[in-house]
């Protein structure tokens, strides 16, 4: 997952296009949930809302820029 992070910071068109094919399997899958969490921005705290696999428990926006993981459920 840290090279998703890295991904998601350093874009590359390639990885960008892996990644948006495997989110579109995410966004029909099942596994795919809703997650918030509180940042800190400064002096406040920012709620954030993201999706991750309910499988893995990893953030899609990481996990589908990881070029090396696969789909806990094989569906990329």
């Amino acid at each position: 997952i840290a090279e998703g992070w890295k991904n998601v910071i350093f874009l590359s068109p390639t990885v960008e296009a892996l990644a948006k094919g495997r989110a579109k399997e995410c966004s029909k899958c099942e596994f795919a949930v809703e997650s918030t969490w509180q940042e800190a921005v400064g002096k406040l705290l920012k709620r954030v809302t993201s999706i991750k696999c309910d499988k893995c428990n990893c953030p899609v926006s990481a996990k589908t820029r990881s070029v090396n993981e696969e789909c806990p459920v094989g569906k990329w």
